[in-house]
Parts: structure tokens; C-alpha cells; sequence
């Protein structure tokens, strides 16, 4: 009975023992490395890149992961290196036993996608791990135990490139804005950019009598001088608007001020060369008006936006085409206040070319108390709301389309 009884100890041991001997082997005598995973910073990107390693890790049949770097003989260390507007994901491999690096792989990207990362760089990094610690001999493991570090001291990778000089020929008082800070022209109007070559550095060109000017640098392999093409601020620009109700042409032109700030505008409004009148057939100068307007407004964004908003304020009168008189003074529109409120769309950037879209409502002193409007003739528009006395406001139907061209 005691001989059975020590069979199935033994065999009991036997089987532990084999399962023991399949999870950290690979093979007769070899024994599989148990790998670790650290970061260099708290950074999202790095923390799901050293996560992502380490469930690849826990699947793997060739190497042991274990999250205490304690129990490891091997440490694989994530970061992140930021140059310009791109940035690099790297992984070194640390060997303990030898405390020697046993690969560096490096991922560079301008916008961060997991699906790319995922795809491209964590396979590279599993196959080096798996390429950099084979199994080990289980004599050999045994022999170099505990021969390593007890606590490692990483640093992240050295540049193997020399930094080279940009310099930027500007005028005197220019401001280079960087992502590492602000450069400012000299006396000579030099800004030098010391960089890594090959890196693009997001930037923003401020220059005194130009517009500011956004974009990337690329750095070069050698030092150089370039000279940005700046843009001046514009003194003069022409208008051409459409009144969406009937499409009349409205001429204008604009003067600007303070670094197209601020500008005066000199328009004139008619119906009579309009879209309405071609299609309709419709061109009986005696029933159409001109009016004159001018006035001053004020952007609310730089000359460098996209979209900016602007407002102004201008004063007009009207003259309307009469049977006996060729023109006179409108009775209906004596002369009144324009209050443009718009927004001008730049997407042609350097072409000196903006979309506007502008509703003008208008406050006006007429001839009449309140009715008839003996030469307002848009039928399907509602007329001018009565405020007091000889005023009243329109404010319905002044919604303009157009275009400006700077000079």
C-alpha cells in the first residue's frame, strides 16, 4: 500500500513538473526569457504603445511577460521624442544580464492613429523582442542570474544628427513663433533657426507692414539662408456685390488702414443692371434708383483668418429715375444709415481674393409719414418697418453676395 501510495506522489510530481517545464521552456535545457515593460513619461500615446506590448507579450509563446521588473531579466523601455510638427514612438530593449541594449525601434508620425500603430509599429517591436531574446540554455540562465543591475538607469536615444542653422532674412522687427518658443530679428534682420536636419517645424511669421504668415519649415541638411515670401497689407481693394433679392450690381471700393484693420467704402447701389431685368426682360431705367453710399468698418480678426467678421457704418441717400424729372430725390428713401454686418471668406490664400457674405439692414428718413412707398418697388418683399415719425427700418431683403479684390 505505501509503494502506490509513493507511485502516485511521484507521478503527481512528475506532472507538475511538465507543466512547469512547458510554460518556461521552449525546448529541452532552454529556458524562456521573462520580458518586463516601462515608460519614460505619463503620455497617452506612449502608455496604450507600452500596454498594447505587453498583452502581446502575455499571448506569446516565445518569451514570458511579467509586469514586476523585479522578477525580469529583461526590460523593454517605451518614450517619446517630439521634433517639429512630427514625433517618434521608440522602444529599446534591454538585455539585464548584460545590461546592454539589444535593439531600438522607432516609429515616426505626424498625427497619432492607433490603427497605424497597431498595424506597422507594434508588429516590428514583437519581432525584435522575440529576434533579440532568444531562449536561453538552462545551465547558461543559471550562471548569469543575477548578474545584472539591480536597478537600470535609461535614457532615451541619442540624435546621431548634428543640428544645422536656418537663417531667415526678414525685415527688422519680425517675430519667428515657434512651438519652442519666440526668435525676434536682429538689427540686421536675421532670425537663425538651430534645428535637427529633415525636421518641420510648424511656425507663424509676424513682420511689421505684412500679413502674417503660417505654415512648416523644413530644415535642411546643410546650414542655408532663406528669404520668406511675405505678403504686404493692402491699401486699396474693389468690390462687386449682389443684392440676393434681385441680384443688382453694387460697385464698390474700400480703403484700408492699421494693417487692413480698419477701412473706408465708398458703394453704389442700383436695380437697374441687374440679374432680375436679363431674365425678365425688365429694364425700365425710369423706374430704377442709384444710391450712393459711404461709411467705415472694422474687422473683427487679423488679415490672416480664414473667415473674417466685420461691421460698419455708412450713410446714403437716393436718386430715382422719373417720367419728368430724368432724376430726382427718392421721396420714399430721403437718405438714411447703412449698418453692414458680414463675413469675408479667404480660401484662395495669396491670391488677394475673399468671398463676402453681408446683410446691411438700414435705418431711413422718408419724404412720407408712413405710406404710400411711391418708388419702392419690390412687390414681394416686405416693406420697411414704421419706427417713429418720418423713420423706419429695413430690415428684410438687404442679404448681399460678392467678391473683393485687394491692390
Amino acid at each position: 500500500m505505501s509503494i502506490k501510495y509513493s507511485v502516485a506522489v511521484l507521478l503527481c510530481l512528475l506532472s507538475v513538473f511538465s507543466l512547469y517545464a512547458q510554460d518556461n521552456t521552449s525546448g529541452t535545457g532552454q529556458v524562456k526569457r521573462t520580458i518586463a515593460v516601462t515608460w519614460e513619461e505619463d503620455i497617452p500615446e506612449v502608455r496604450l504603445l507600452a500596454s498594447s506590448i505587453a498583452a502581446e507579450l502575455v499571448n506569446s509563446d516565445s518569451v514570458t511577460y511579467t509586469g514586476n521588473q523585479d522578477k525580469c531579466d529583461a526590460v523593454l523601455y517605451a518614450g517619446l521624442l517630439e521634433f517639429g510638427s512630427r514625433s517618434s514612438l521608440w522602444v529599446r530593449g534591454i538585455d539585464r544580464f548584460t545590461d546592454e541594449e539589444v535593439f531600438t525601434e522607432t516609429w515616426i508620425y505626424q498625427k497619432f492613429s492607433l490603427e497605424e500603430m497597431s498595424k506597422d509599429f507594434l508588429p516590428r517591436v514583437i519581432q525584435a523582442v522575440i529576434k533579440g531574446f532568444p531562449a536561453m540554455d538552462s545551465a547558461v540562465a543559471a550562471a548569469v542570474q543575477g548578474i545584472g543591475k539591480e536597478e537600470l538607469v535609461f535614457t532615451p536615444p541619442v540624435l546621431e544628427a548634428e543640428p544645422v542653422t536656418l537663417t531667415l532674412i526678414v525685415p527688422e522687427g519680425s517675430r519667428l513663433i515657434l512651438k519652442s518658443g519666440v526668435l525676434e530679428a536682429g538689427a540686421e534682420g536675421e532670425i537663425p533657426v538651430r534645428a535637427i536636419p529633415g525636421a518641420l517645424l510648424p511656425y507663424r511669421l509676424e513682420a511689421p507692414g505684412y500679413v502674417p504668415d503660417t505654415g512648416e519649415i523644413l530644415v535642411g541638411n546643410e546650414d542655408e539662408t532663406r528669404i520668406p515670401d511675405l505678403t504686404p497689407y493692402a491699401s486699396w481693394a474693389l468690390e462687386l456685390k449682389g443684392r440676393l433679392w434681385e441680384f443688382g450690381i453694387i460697385p464698390g471700393y474700400i480703403k484700408y488702414l492699421q494693417d487692413e484693420e480698419i477701412y473706408f467704402y465708398a458703394d453704389l447701389e442700383q436695380n437697374i443692371i441687374s440679374l432680375k431685368n436679363l431674365f425678365t426682360f425688365y429694364s425700365d431705367a425710369q423706374r430704377g434708383f442709384i444710391q450712393p453710399v459711404i461709411g467705415m468698418g472694422s474687422y473683427g480678426l487679423p488679415a490672416d483668418s480664414l473667415f473674417r467678421p466685420y461691421l460698419g457704418f455708412g450713410v446714403f441717400t437716393r436718386f430715382v429715375f422719373g417720367e419728368e424729372e430724368p432724376l430726382y430725390l427718392s421721396k420714399t428713401i430721403t437718405w438714411g444709415i447703412d449698418l453692414p454686418m458680414g463675413l469675408e471668406f479667404d480660401p484662395f490664400k495669396g491670391e488677394n481674393f475673399s468671398i463676402i457674405f453681408e446683410y446691411t439692414p438700414r435705418i431711413f428718413y422718408s419724404s412720407f409719414y408712413d405710406a404710400p412707398f411711391e418708388d419702392f418697388f419690390v412687390s414681394d418683399t416686405p416693406l420697411p418697418a414704421h419706427i417713429f415719425d418720418h423713420w423706419h427700418l429695413q430690415y428684410a431683403g438687404p442679404l448681399n453676395i460678392g467678391v473683393r479684390w485687394e491692390l
